[in-house]
């Protein structure tokens, strides 16, 4: 039929209907063109599917791969840190092992050196005993020089024993005659109590042995036991409490007749105090005082009381009424520190001192350098001579 349509019959009609038939051909064939690409287009699509599929599969198993990564990455960090502590463990460990090591090798090298002085010890035993030795055999030998010196010597003492017990025997009598003597004198001092012209007296009181007192009757009359005398420093008046207590010195030149026994005279009967001082321009002053106290000794022996003043040094004392005794091993005054190790010496101290009469002596006149005996009403030289005495007020 195509054919026929196409066969010339009239050519413009024949043209017509080649170009018609041409057209619907190329029509078909783009047809079938667009056919196919829109198959293939589909193929592509279907296979860009596919592809997208396997990516996301791809995408899933990278993701996975991933977190598995990711938990592998915890573990190594999890290992590291466990590696790490671990590790600062065992430098601990390290560290105190260091130290131990240390200390031993300390101890280790203090045995060492304590070895070597013990073996210097053992050198100088080993010399000495030798040493010893030698000496003991010289000595052996020498006494037995001496052993025979001796028995000649014992011979020789014999003999003049022997002419000792005859002389001994024809001094019986002269022995016996100067007992008696020294038994008048004796009761002659106990009766005295420092009367007349007496310089030395012996002194009976209730709870004390009867004791030997040094007299004075130049100063003020007759009666006057002497109780503290300073005047050459021969005497070192630093002393402790028992050594106050008792007593010390020389009854003829520095002396302190001991506060238990000051004590003891004083509460046995009202006495009077006086006091004699001298500087080093040969000025003498005295005070007075009508009724002089000492307490006992559970009272620290403190200045209970002196009574009236008379004299015309100046009353240095009343600052030191009320006062406890102080050594330097017993520190009863007011100060903050201790004023009998300050100005060396046992004293009725109060905060600081307006008289002491035991302080250190000076054999020359200072000035005013405020350390010696002292007595400031009157003034701040040293003191050369002072003397303190009591009498009974009935006597």
């Amino acid at each position: 039929m195509l054919l026929y349509l196409c066969m010339p019959a009239d050519i413009p009609t024949v043209v017509h209907l080649t170009f018609e038939c041409e057209a619907r051909e190329l029509r078909q064939y783009q047809q079938k063109k667009i056919e196919l690409k829109d198959k293939e287009l589909t193929a592509n699509l279907q296979l860009i599917e596919t592809k997208d599929k396997q990516f996301a599969l791809q995408l899933q198993l990278i993701e996975a791969k991933d977190k598995q990564l990711a938990l592998q990455i915890e573990l190594l960090k999890s290992k590291d840190k466990q590696v790490n502590v671990n590790l600062e463990s065992k430098d601990k460990q390290l560290a105190l092992q260091l130290q131990l090591t240390e200390a031993k090798d300390k101890q280790l090298a203090s045995q060492l050196q304590l070895i070597e002085v013990r073996d210097k010890e053992l050198a100088l035993q080993t010399e000495l005993i030798n040493s010893y030795k030698a000496k003991k055999n010289e000595m052996e030998n020498e006494n037995d020089k001496e052993i025979l010196r001796l028995k000649t010597l014992i011979k020789e003492k014999d003999l003049r024993i022997s002419d000792l017990e005859l002389k001994s025997t024809a001094n019986g009598a002269k022995i016996n005659d100067l007992q008696t003597k020294q038994t008048e004198y004796m009761k002659i001092l106990e009766g005295s109590n420092c009367l007349g012209k007496s310089i030395a007296s012996i002194i009976k009181l209730p709870h004390i042995e009867p004791f030997l007192v040094p007299c004075d009757f130049k100063i003020a009359g007759s009666g006057w036991i002497v109780i503290q005398r300073r005047m050459d420093g021969t005497e070192d008046f630093n002393r402790n409490w028992e050594e106050y207590k008792a007593g010390f010195g020389d009854l003829q030149h520095e002396y302190f007749i001991g506060l238990e026994k000051m004590h003891l005279l004083t509460q046995s009967q009202p006495h009077e105090l006086y006091i004699q001082l001298e500087d080093f321009n040969n000025e003498t002053r005295y005070a007075r005082y009508s009724d002089f106290l000492i307490g006992s000794e559970e009272e620290s022996y403190k200045i209970i009381k002196v009574g009236d003043f008379s004299g015309n040094a100046g009353d240095s004392l009343i600052y030191h009424i009320g006062m406890k005794f102080s050594t330097k091993d017993r520190d009863n005054d007011r100060a903050n520190n201790s004023s009998a190790i300050l100005y060396k010496s046992g004293w009725w101290f109060n905060n600081c001192r307006s008289c002491n009469l035991n302080e250190l002596y000076t054999t020359e006149d200072v000035g005013l350098r405020r350390r010696g005996i002292s007595w400031n009403e009157w003034h701040l030289n040293p003191i050369k001579f002072a003397q303190m005495m009591i009498r009974a007020k009935v006597f």
